[in-house]
């Protein structure tokens, strides 16, 4: 699926193992003059919905603008810098080779689910995207920006495995001067971060955090600014990629918190508007979906086993765990 400026489009992906989506962000001028600038184009008036589509039921896993999910997805990467740079040292293709030929700017940037999604049957994934006339900025329309050849191509990422859960990304958008931020996450917390997308360094006069904790049925964590910015540190390789994240942060990231809480002091005098959000990570699960990975593993471990000749103890017979798995692929 192709979006240009102003359109509003959704895709549908169904019959596929997913595990993410691309949004390829292309970029083209009409003529060599001028070098595109990182101000032409803005990935937050791009607006994201994603959904699972299921036996009449709807789940609604993400709704946020390009440049928010992005960041959050693509923390540990080198796509983060797209984000939050709007591709300011990006430029992955030009056409012709010659440097004095239009320029083409490529932005892959990917949303990870976190987890499988087998759509099978009727099953769709849904993914609307609206990209706003103001993705291109006035200065991009008072130079020579190709608007027939830029445009945001979306595509599944496919991939191999069983679902076990459906992902859900919850956003919490943080007022404008807000000192102070008490919520309730609830269960099946998985991952959480802190984004924030107009503050572009690490430094003390900087920063936005002033403290935090997570308190939760598994474990306590508490942090103040320092602390957070150290373990940034630890967490990359190298100065500029952890450098690179700015005042964006992953607060916890690991096995799922049920009772999940999180308390946070912030510097309200630099908390602007539509620039700060905590994300964070949880699933849906059922009886019915647990059962299903289930008959599926012992389905793959009867044929593996064949092919080497080998019996593999299972609960009842191929024929009888496959249609069991029709079954319950129609219940779910």
């Amino acid at each position: 699926m192709i979006v240009k400026k102003g359109g509003l489009k959704v895709a549908e992906f169904g019959n596929q193992t997913i595990q993410g989506i691309n949004f390829l962000v292309r970029l083209a001028k009409k003529s060599s003059n001028n070098e595109m600038g990182t101000d032409w184009f803005d990935l937050s008036s791009v607006f994201v919905k994603i959904k699972l589509l299921r036996n009449n039921k709807v789940y609604d896993i993400i709704s946020t603008n390009l440049k928010v999910l992005a960041i959050e997805s693509s923390f540990e990467t080198s796509t983060l810098g797209m984000a939050i740079e709007n591709g300011s040292y990006v430029d992955l293709l030009r056409k012709p080779v010659s440097s004095a030929g239009p320029e083409i700017k490529l932005l892959p940037l990917v949303f990870d689910l976190g987890s499988i999604l087998n759509l099978r049957r009727d099953d769709k994934l849904s993914v609307e995207v609206n990209m706003q006339t103001g993705f291109l900025t006035d200065n991009a329309v008072a130079e020579d920006i190709d608007e027939n050849g830029t445009y945001i191509e979306v595509s599944s990422v496919e991939a191999v495995g069983k679902e076990y859960q459906i992902p859900m990304v919850k956003i919490i958008p943080i007022g404008v001067g807000e000192n102070r931020i008490e919520e309730t996450l609830g269960s099946n917390v998985q991952k959480i971060s802190y984004v924030n997308t107009d503050i572009k360094t690490y430094y003390e006069d900087q920063r936005v955090i002033r403290n935090f904790s997570v308190q939760s049925d598994k474990l306590y964590i508490t942090d103040n600014y320092e602390q957070l910015i150290a373990k940034q540190f630890a967490r990359f390789d190298n100065l500029a990629s952890a450098s690179s994240r700015a005042q964006c942060f992953n607060i916890y990231d690991g096995i799922e918190l049920d009772d999940c809480r999180i308390d946070m002091d912030l510097f309200g005098e630099r908390i602007t508007s539509g620039n700060n959000y905590i994300i964070y990570r949880t699933f849906y699960t059922d009886v019915t979906m647990q059962k299903l990975a289930q008959v599926t593993n012992e389905i793959h471990a009867v044929k593996n086993g064949a092919k080497v000749g080998m019996d593999v103890p299972v609960s009842k017979s191929l024929s009888s765990l496959e249609k069991e798995k029709e079954d319950l692929i129609k219940s779910r």
